[in-house]
């Protein structure tokens, strides 16, 4: 069984970041029903690194 993190789930949402601001916005690229996950791909397609540890295993 793959660890949630490890699912590949086509996001439904971006991401927009200020550190400076310590803020994160999350911006939905298509609409989330009521009940639906919200997923975001961090990477941005494997381009740019995490800035936050994965949990364990």
């Amino acid at each position: 069984m793959q660890a949630p993190h490890e699912r590949h789930i086509a996001p439904n949402a971006r991401y927009h970041e200020d550190f400076s601001a310590a803020v994160v916005d999350i911006i939905a690229t298509r609409q989330i029903s009521p009940g639906d996950e919200i997923t975001v791909d961090y990477t941005r397609g494997g381009t740019n690194p995490l800035w936050f540890p994965l949990p364990p295993a």
